[in-house]
């Protein structure tokens, strides 16, 4: 498509839509970009290592408010409807999509898990009632919720009288809860409308994500609308050969978060948030006892909600001595750990290989994980990513390349040839274009 495009963003959840962003801009179209998030992780300035030329202009208006307990501020929701006054298109995710209508502009939703599953389901209802009664349980009853779920229907929206809720008057107070409680629906059905009013919809693959379909098919939401795409950004990203000069050990790094545990997880949680880190740590286990004379490290960070199931398991499983445990990283961050990594790990349970996984095939190393192959018939080739499902088959990879620098060497190389001709974020850029256009 030769013509150039005004096109905003807005929603940046771990910086896929900034890849986008970029994927636009270096196209020579004219790019918007909100930021609402203090997080490093979701913020531009920490995605690259060094700093990249690009002319997308940037609207900081950070942090933005999405809560059950306050409204979004309106004074920075008007301050965005202006930044995107003069877009052609805007691609939203995350909350933002419930303020489609606010923009006045056609949109393309993002969708990259709770935005669906949650914000645009009964969860959010379930939740927001879950936490209503924990913070009120001295005044709230599950009967008294049901018959103000009940009015909530037929009664008008008064933003202020959610203040009440906080008011010493019983009346004022059950008043405040109603307004609340329709804030929450209103809220929760914007979002499915914006949803189902995108002219197509950047998601995951049929049948990957189960709850996700069930709620695209009760908001009415065509197979039509739905695409699916896998990128990475290989212009900023580029090769690292591996370091071999001076190491006495290989080194390990896990990209997915500690989320693994099932009967705990938080109702949010879809299939697509389950990591199964308990594989990965089995296997490693598994090879350090098979092989106590390998010397490797393994460096993992501290995020996820299984942190403490993890630190229980490495003692129990007796590898504590050979991890290296980081605080939080930025982007950026990651991105240093790939180069000085030999071998990375992903997911190995319900969820797909994602920009984490693609970033470290960019940057050249060898990655162990469960890409699920049955979703990726698009995307025809081998791929180069070491599958595994359980810790025996972890094992095995670990057998075969910690002791074989060149085996490394040559995956990683293919892993860097693969992600330029498949999963490149220009390519996706014109695909939206071209579905967009054409």
């Amino acid at each position: 498509m030769n013509k150039k495009l005004k096109i905003g963003f807005a929603g940046n959840t771990n910086n896929y839509p900034y890849t986008l962003a970029l994927a636009f801009d270096s196209l020579g179209h004219d790019v918007k970009f909100i930021v609402d998030s203090t997080y490093q992780l979701h913020r531009p300035e920490f995605r690259f290592l060094g700093s990249k030329r690009n002319n997308i202009n940037i609207l900081d208006v950070s942090p933005v408010t999405f809560s059950y307990w306050t409204e979004v501020e309106k004074e920075k929701v008007e301050q965005m409807r202006l930044f995107f006054t003069d877009r052609d298109v805007l691609i939203l995710n995350s909350d933002f999509v419930s303020l489609y209508s606010s923009f006045n502009v056609p949109h393309v939703v993002l969708l990259t898990g709770s935005d669906l599953d949650f914000l645009a389901s009964e969860k959010y209802i379930q939740e927001f009632e879950r936490q209503l009664l924990s913070k009120h349980k001295e005044s709230l009853t599950k009967t008294k919720l049901k018959l103000l779920n009940i009015l909530s229907y037929t009664v008008p929206y008064f933003s202020k009288s959610e203040k009440l809720i906080y008011s010493k008057n019983r009346i004022q107070r059950s008043l405040g809860l109603l307004c609340l409680i329709k804030n929450v629906r209103m809220r929760k059905n914007e979002q499915a409308a914006g949803i189902r009013k995108s002219p197509f919809i950047i998601g995951f693959p049929k049948g990957l994500n189960k709850s996700g379909e069930m709620v695209l098919n009760k908001i009415r939401a065509s197979h039509k609308q739905r695409v699916f795409n896998l990128m990475t950004d290989t212009n900023s990203i580029t090769y690292y050969p591996p370091q071999t000069v001076g190491k006495s050990s290989v080194r390990l790094f896990n990209v997915a978060r500690f989320n693994w545990k099932i009967e705990t997880a938080p109702s949010a949680f879809t299939e697509m948030d389950f990591k199964g880190n308990d594989v990965m740590l089995r296997g490693i286990a598994l090879f350090v006892k098979k092989h106590p004379d390998y010397s490797i490290e393994v460096v993992f960070v501290r995020k996820g909600e299984n942190l403490k199931d993890t630190y229980d398991l490495i003692k129990s499983l007796g590898i504590d001595h050979v991890i290296v445990w980081k605080d939080e990283l930025s982007q950026s961050g990651v991105l240093e750990e790939y180069i000085k990594a030999d071998i990375i790990f992903d997911q190995f349970t319900t969820s797909i290989v994602g920009m984490g996984g693609l970033d470290a095939l960019a940057v050249g190393r060898p990655l162990i994980a469960n890409w699920r192959p049955e979703f990726y018939e698009q995307y025809v080739g081998n791929w180069p990513v070491c599958q595994a499902t359980n810790d025996k088959e972890v094992c095995q990879w670990l057998e075969e390349l910690v002791p074989n620098p060149q085996k490394r060497n040559e995956i990683g190389i293919a892993s860097r040839e693969f992600v330029e001709k498949k999963v490149s974020s220009e390519a996706f850029a014109k695909r939206i274009l071209k579905t967009l256009y054409n």
